[in-house]
């Protein structure tokens, strides 16, 4: 494992004109109503070797590079169910043309940009808010 970015605010410019051949979305279940919520990221490019690892917490965006699929963050799906959010939302085959993270309120946003135009949105609104996930602002429900 490889820490690329620990921040509030930048850009993760390496995988800009990489295409998408794998977003998986890692969700947790909240104890108490049993509704999911988005809480690890896992991408992978059609052009690139590694896996990229990403969440939201304490108000900063965390992005980790592995050489494999980190198999620990499937080893419960009960509790953490996950979705392929590549052919699930016609993101698979689509260009990166930007990542950039930004403070939003007292949490953090991160933004990927995709070659159609669509922007998968990721945040949280302060540093003990559960993440959500949007794209071209349709929230979606998981």
């Amino acid at each position: 494992m490889k820490r690329t970015f620990q921040n509030d605010q930048g850009t993760i410019e390496a995988l800009n004109g990489e295409r998408i051949s794998r977003f998986i979305c890692l969700q947790s279940r909240d104890d108490d109503s049993g509704r999911l919520h988005p809480c690890i990221f896992l991408l992978k490019t059609a052009e690139g070797a590694r896996w990229h690892r990403f969440y939201l917490d304490a108000g900063i965006c965390c992005w980790d590079e592995y050489d494999q699929l980190p198999q620990d963050d499937f080893a419960d799906p009960e509790s953490y169910p996950w979705v392929d959010l590549g052919p699930a939302h016609q993101l698979n085959g689509l260009r990166i043309t930007s990542i950039g993270v930004t403070p939003h309120l007292t949490g953090v946003r991160l933004a990927l940009t995709v070659s159609d135009g669509r922007t998968v949105e990721i945040c949280t609104r302060h540093p003990e808010d559960d993440t959500r996930i949007a794209i071209d602002s349709c929230e979606l429900k998981m």
